[in-house]
């Protein structure tokens, strides 16, 4: 429909206007990106594969915004956008997960939060390994290792931090057997 055929071009305005943030530091510039990014997730389809891209986009926008505001409102927004994101992402978009998860991840480990943390990197983990397995060509094998470079360890700490300690060895022997294939 012509409403989901204007959803890039929201999601593109928001993406410009969260680069000028980056550039101005200035919250206006912020705050219209996620007045942009907003209705380029309402009129997404649920079913699109660009939905958990687009619900990452929006929850790194408000993840920003309450550093910088504490509002809770974004807190908890971001929270369930990320959680939304990734786990949709596993049914049809592991690259947005991996981003999701990393966002989400970093962001509660910064607040010693680590439950959130740990389950954003299980979950980030998780979409590795899909995308590991979808490559056929070593070359893109190895791109995905790049972007995911870390992510094991990382899981492996919050694990560690909430007294999953199995679960920490096996996330990390889980990285390095991906490496040695």
């Amino acid at each position: 429909t012509e409403s989901s055929e204007r959803a890039p071009l929201y999601n593109n305005l928001g993406n410009a206007r969260r680069d000028q943030f980056h550039h101005s530091r200035d919250l206006g510039s912020l705050n219209a990106a996620i007045a942009a990014y907003e209705p380029g997730l309402q009129l997404t389809p649920a079913q699109s594969p660009e939905y958990p891209s687009r619900q990452n986009n929006l929850a790194a926008a408000l993840k920003q915004r309450f550093g910088i505001t504490g509002d809770e409102a974004d807190r908890t927004t971001a929270q369930t956008l990320f959680l939304q994101a990734i786990t949709q992402g596993l049914e049809m978009a592991p690259e947005a997960v991996l981003l999701a998860a990393r966002s989400w991840g970093d962001w509660a480990t910064e607040q010693a939060a680590w439950e959130e943390a740990a389950t954003a990197y299980r979950y980030g983990l998780q979409g590795i390994e899909q995308l590991f397995r979808a490559q056929v060509l070593r070359q893109s094998k190895e791109t995905w290792l790049r972007e995911s470079q870390g992510m094991a360890a990382q899981a492996a700490y919050a694990l560690a931090q909430v007294g999953d300690l199995a679960g920490a060895v096996e996330a990390l022997e889980q990285g390095l057997a991906r490496l040695l294939s």
